[in-house]
């Protein structure tokens, strides 16, 4: 997903209700013909070891996913869309994806339009444009990363 030419920033390991996790700031040059000589990219991400594998995916808001997109995994539009309209969403399984992202799961994404996740094996990563947050805000961006990592949990301890 990363280019050779990034650098990690500031990373960060813990647990979080008693899950690991690993938050990192990831910093990548990207060259444009549009702005002189290009820019640097920044995220600022969370990602999880899970219980069980999950299927390979990227799921970007709707007009982002041309820095993430994987060429050669097709693009899955479920019909109806329940909650993933506005998204792009790749991968390799769509039957599989599509349990991955239950009902709950898409409720969450349709009431917060512009979160980045993707996945695979037993990896999920949540991320977004920016720096890690200052230590007076970097409680609230953890909380917001469990948040989607429970979503996750909880959809496969119900079922």
């Amino acid at each position: 997903m990363f280019a050779k030419e990034g650098d990690w920033g500031y990373t960060i390991t813990g647990s979080l209700d008693g899950v690991p996790f690993m938050a990192f700031e990831y910093q990548w040059w990207v060259q444009s013909l549009l702005v002189r000589g290009g820019r640097t990219k920044t995220i600022s991400a969370m990602i999880w070891t899970l219980e069980e594998d999950a299927p390979q995916f990227v799921l970007t808001p709707e007009g982002m996913y041309k820095w993430f997109v994987v060429p050669l995994w097709p693009r899955i539009r479920f019909e109806p869309p329940a909650g993933l309209e506005g998204y792009w969403l790749q991968g390799t399984d769509e039957a599989r994806i599509g349990t991955f992202f239950g009902p709950s799961v898409r409720a969450y994404f349709a009431a917060n339009r512009y979160e980045h996740l993707a996945g695979g094996g037993r990896e999920l990563m949540w991320w977004r444009w920016g720096h890690l947050p200052s230590p007076e805000k970097l409680e609230g961006f953890l909380a917001m990363g469990q948040r989607i990592r429970a979503l996750f949990a909880a959809k496969h301890a119900a079922a």
